[in-house]
């Protein structure tokens, strides 16, 4: 008879463990051991895992089957013979096992006894009651942990007394992960065999202990109680214990997990049923519950507060204290930041104070709120002698580089202020080419743009330094922001032009290194462009065999000719298409030079830029050929929707031109104005747009010359 069916509600992972146990052909080194034993020597790759199972005695499959099921007849009759027997099944598989084990037999190596054997009466000697307990599972756990963890009825607490009964040592005993037959209870969720074992405990008079217990982990039952969110199981266990939330004394506690994960009913219960309220707040790394707290909401964090308010002036391993970890959340760091001011001047191993992580998280508001309760922590610096100001431009927060830009006379001085590398925030702002932090700090009237680093370079320099020596990459917005700092009156330090150009060398590498990178990204470039000026010359091409408005028929006098050859609308449609066609077709012979690895470098640059001109032409032009063609079309009978199609595309062909220029300009105004005048902040950009508008509106002006002379009101 197969032992398969027996197994049927027993989980898949127990069943993998019971066919390693049974079949001993996957452990070499158990072929030589007698099966009565079951003694099983596993080759398990790991350290670990050598030191944790080493040579175990295997449980017995059937022990292993009648625990999982938590079948109290087979139970009792392995470890008690003096029980009834529970099937004639049952002892012919346990015959087999007595028998030995066939490494070649069936799927789960067991050896039949011949029936012959049976109908004799033959007596196979089966292993002891007391030997059959001693075996554990893979994972070490002893058969009461097996019950405990599968079930949570009344037949498995009466399996559960069985066990206690004949080893009462069980209670206490550990798997390999340390964990005792409560702790197996209580991940399970088995209360009601929680509340047995207790009661059983209790009577051998090592609750406390037990419950106190930790596994290799460091947790004790409670926390694997409050791991899965049941505060009935935790009020147990507190009734159990009153001290147990006290527990481990140095590793995570109960109420750190509790507040890490969420669970506020059971953090409060912690803390309400413990006795005298005396709880650890001990979290991982040095940490406490604060820690965990104000990452999780203000309402956590006041009521931590209200317990504990010397939590907020501890600092974990790293000396972060949990106003750092509240500097990016307004509503704890002010809870925290009101419990205990003098955390707004403790450092972390790293000399970063909370403002300093406030604006490295971009939070502005927070940083206002520490400025505002301490005029002196802007003036803070970290380890690197930075300000807050410098690290929120070095981390790109502009919201936190404008809040200091607006800040008052009296706390202006930080806008000034200099790192170790004698580096100011305008230094930094401009390594880091952000043209709208650079805007923001010239427009500062308090900001010195003349003050050189470590190295003599003012700001000046630095921008000059940026601009890259090749016509690819940032090259625009360098160039943008060294012509902004000069129209403003800074100047260059002293320094040689030969040093200049080393470090220039230094910074954008070699020449063989530029050129090769620029080869790369002209051919790139070309690959991807080229696709769309082949597009546009197909668009336009099509069109110029498919007339707007159809061909006349072949009787006519002019058969084959389009049909509205004599409006202006068409021939401006003809012109513009086929315009755009050559500009296009010629933008792809120029990106097809410039994408060619052979050719000179130079000259590659050279046909990429004209290309480029090409292309913006030709899809321009394109929008024109579009118009004048619904224009010729519609322009006689619908003159309201070609109107609508003209403003769109006017807008369009307008604004494509100065949209860039007005961006720029929208920034530079401000400290163009500040520190040069009206003047110099209004005739340039406004003369440089006025001619670009201008620029732009010329085709839309044409259309509409073209629409308002061709619509019928006029004719």
């Amino acid at each position: 008879m197969a032992l398969l069916p027996r197994l049927r509600g027993i989980p898949m992972g127990h069943r993998v463990v019971l066919t390693a146990i049974v079949n001993n052909g996957g452990c070499p080194s158990s072929k030589k051991m007698p099966a009565k034993s079951m003694t099983t020597v596993c080759a398990i790759k790991g350290t670990t895992a050598k030191k944790l199972l080493g040579t175990f005695t295997a449980m017995h499959p059937l022990l292993f089957a009648a625990a999982c099921k938590g079948d109290m007849i087979e139970l009792s009759y392995l470890l008690d013979r003096e029980q009834p027997a529970p099937s004639q099944d049952f002892l012919e598989l346990l015959a087999a096992y007595t028998s030995g084990c066939c490494p070649n037999g069936s799927s789960l190596g067991l050896q039949r006894p011949a029936a012959t054997d049976l109908e004799q009466g033959t007596t196979v000697e089966a292993p002891s009651p007391a030997s059959l307990l001693q075996g554990v599972t893979m994972e070490g756990d002893t058969a009461l942990h097996v019950v405990a963890a599968n079930g949570d009825s009344e037949v498995f607490m009466n399996c559960a007394d069985l066990i206690h009964g004949k080893d009462r040592t069980f209670l206490s005993k550990q798997n390999t992960k340390g964990d005792t037959p409560l702790h197996c209870a209580v991940r399970a969720g088995n209360s009601q065999m929680l509340s047995h074992l207790a009661d059983l405990a209790r009577s051998d008079g090592m609750l406390e202990d037990l419950v106190r217990k930790e596994n290799c982990s460091k947790e004790t039952v409670l926390h694997e109680a409050v791991r899965i969110g049941d505060d009935q199981i935790v009020k147990s266990l507190l009734t159990a214990d009153p001290e147990l939330a006290c527990f481990p004394m140095d590793g995570t506690s109960a109420l750190y997990l509790a507040i890490s994960l969420g669970e506020d009913n059971i953090a409060k219960m912690l803390h309400e049923e413990s006795r005298d309220k005396v709880v650890s707040y001990l979290g991982p790394n040095g940490q406490n519950a604060l820690h965990a707290a104000v990452l999780r909401g203000p309402v956590l964090t006041r009521r931590l507060l209200e317990w504990e308010e010397d939590l907020a002036t501890k600092a974990d391993e790293n000396g972060s204290t949990p106003l750092h970890f509240a500097a990016g959340r307004r509503k704890c760091s002010r809870l925290v930041l009101e419990a205990n001011t003098a955390a707004l001047y403790q450092r972390d191993r790293q000399g970063l104070c909370p403002i300093h992580v406030a604006a490295s998280e971009g939070a502005a508001e927070i940083v206002a709120m520490f400025v505002k309760r301490c005029h002196g922590s802007s003036r803070l610096r970290d380890a690197k002698g930075r300000t807050f100001l410098h690290v929120a431009v070095e981390k790109e927060r502009c919201s936190v580089v404008s809040y200091a830009c607006g800040l008052k006379a009296s706390l202006a001085l930080i806008l000034n202020m200099q790192d170790n590398d004698g580096n100011t925030a305008l230094h930094l702002a401009v390594k880091a080419m952000h043209f709208g932090m650079v805007c923001g700090l010239v427009g500062t009237r308090e900001v010195n743009l003349n003050l050189t680093n470590a190295e003599g370079e003012t700001p000046l320099d630095t921008a000059e330094y940026m601009i890259p020596l090749v016509w690819f990459g940032c090259k625009d917005r360098a160039r943008n922001i060294h012509y902004l700092l000069k129209i403003t009156g800074a100047t260059s330090g002293a320094s040689r032009r030969d040093h200049f150009k080393e470090k220039c060398e230094n910074i954008h590498g070699a020449k063989a290194d530029r050129e090769s990178k620029q080869a790369k990204v002209l051919k790139e470039s070309s690959q991807s462009l080229v696709v769309g000026s082949v597009l546009v010359a197909t668009a336009t091409f099509g069109a110029a065999f498919a007339m707007p408005g159809g061909y006349r028929q072949d009787d006519h006098s002019n058969g084959g000719t389009p049909t509205l050859a004599s409006s202006d609308s068409f021939a401006g449609f003809v012109t513009a298409n086929a315009t755009a066609f050559m500009f296009s077709s010629v933008a792809t012979a120029g990106f097809m030079y410039s994408g060619n690895s052979k050719g000179d470098l130079l000259q590659r640059e050279a046909y990429f830029s004209a290309s480029t001109f090409f292309l913006h032409a030709s899809v321009v032009i394109m929008g024109v050929a579009f118009s004048l063609g619904m224009e010729a079309v519609l322009g006689p009978v619908s003159p309201g929707i070609v109107g609508n199609i003209l403003t769109m595309v006017g807008y369009y062909l307008a604004f494509t031109h100065c949209r860039h220029y007005l961006e720029k300009w929208k920034l530079m105004a401000k400290p163009i104005w500040i520190r040069k005048g009206s003047i110099w902040a209004l005739w340039r950009p406004v003369w440089i747009l006025l001619v670009l508008v201008f620029m732009g509106f010329i085709p839309s002006l044409y259309l509409w010359e073209g629409h308002l002379l061709n619509t019928p009101s006029r004719k």
